[in-house]
């Protein structure tokens, strides 16, 4: 392995955005609703792919007996549900083996996101799509695991922002490869003031498909879900609005509670605008009095609004690719403050890079030489 931080692997491209209609499609059957007939298998199957709710729905119809379904729409859910669910056991088969070699070196480990929604709102393992599964690792366990993983024929990899975002990627190689995403710190700096230590306190212990874990405690767990979605401009998938929702129905959390501890962590802009998405998605999910108690100012409300998307179905015009982001950016975030935080952040990393590079910087997963410096940002010596 080089010693320098390599790039991640790149996102899915974002494809147009479908049709009016097929979106209203969509919309349709995710409010139960039988969409209209018309649209070919091959577009329907690529707007589920898009929004990634095409398992979501056969599961949801075949649960509920639904008929009517018009056969390119079904054929195309319950293709999505299929591949899904091969691809969701091929991670649980993943994740087994690096729970035992966590266990080995009984180092704790928190499963976050995707992967820990199939503990308690998922019961069909084919109705959420899993691009990775992510670990939330104490600092001081992270070079261990990584030099394990390296050690059972995992590779490694950093993104540019390393190690300043405090992740990175353990994967098998192969045509295929389930990555697990390591994490040393919940949430990105300056937007989310999560309490690390309180987050491993309030974590709970949990199986996932016969993995022992624990999770994050609900309001955890629901706070840094739409932080993270913020993070990504709420799209264009809808998987994360399907979570949410989710979140609220099965979790009932106190509202006002919820409110306190989004202003607490910086992510009130985030939750509203969440909320108001799953809101719109399906009305009557969200009670009025949390839209209320997280509703933004006037300002901030137009200065979101013209990055609105047209389309029933799309949340945000701009992603995580497009230049117009950093004109959006800084509304995201609940203060203008950490907003220049975190792009002065953005424009020293150049700098520091080019320092840990040239300080010959060890990757987690590299055996440690005693004669190369360490950054003090490296996750060995997070403490």
């Amino acid at each position: 392995m080089h010693n320098t931080a390599v790039s991640m692997r790149p996102g899915p491209p974002h494809a147009s955005p479908p049709s009016i209609r097929l979106q209203e499609g969509v919309i349709a059957a995710l409010r139960g609703n039988v969409p209209a007939p018309g649209d070919s298998e091959a577009d329907i199957e690529a707007a589920l792919r898009r929004y990634e709710c095409g398992g979501w729905l056969h599961a949801r119809w075949r649960a509920g007996a639904m008929t009517g379904i018009p056969d390119p729409w079904r054929v195309a859910a319950a293709r999505a549900h299929r591949r899904t669910l091969l691809d969701t056991l091929a991670a649980l088969g993943g994740l087994r083996e690096v729970a035992s070699l966590l266990a080995d070196a009984k180092a704790p480990f928190v499963l976050i996101k995707g992967a820990a929604y199939l503990a308690d709102l998922y019961t069909d393992a084919g109705a959420r799509a899993l691009t990775d599964v992510d670990l939330l690792v104490p600092g001081e366990q992270i070079a261990p695991l990584a030099r394990r993983l390296a050690a059972a024929g995992f590779a490694g990899e950093a993104g540019p922002a390393y190690p300043e975002d405090c992740r990175f990627e353990m994967y098998r190689p192969g045509p295929a490869p389930c990555r697990f995403e390591i994490h040393w710190r919940l949430g990105s700096g300056g937007r989310m003031r999560l309490d690390q230590k309180a987050i491993w306190q309030r974590a709970r212990a949990a199986t996932v498909e016969g993995v022992a874990c624990r999770l994050l405690a609900p309001d955890d767990a629901l706070l840094f879900h739409v932080g993270h979605a913020a993070d990504h401009y709420f799209g264009p998938t809808l998987k994360w609005a399907l979570d949410l929702r989710e979140m609220l129905r099965l979790w009932n959390p106190d509202l006002l509670a919820l409110a306190e501890q989004a202003r607490a962590t910086g992510l009130m802009t985030a939750l509203h605008l969440a909320l108001a998405q799953v809101e719109t998605l399906f009305p009557g999910a969200v009670l009025p009095a949390l839209l209320s108690a997280t509703a933004m100012g006037p300002v901030r409300r137009a200065a979101i609004g013209w990055a609105r998307a047209p389309g029933p179905a799309e949340f945000l015009s701009v992603g995580s690719g497009d230049r117009r982001r950093m004109a959006l950016r800084p509304f995201l975030f609940d203060s203008f403050a950490d907003a220049a935080g975190v792009a002065a952040t953005v424009l020293l990393r150049p700098a520091a890079r080019r320092r840990r590079v040239a300080g010959g910087a060890v990757m987690p997963w590299e055996p440690q030489r005693p004669e190369t410096p360490i950054d003090p940002r490296d996750p060995r010596v997070v403490r």
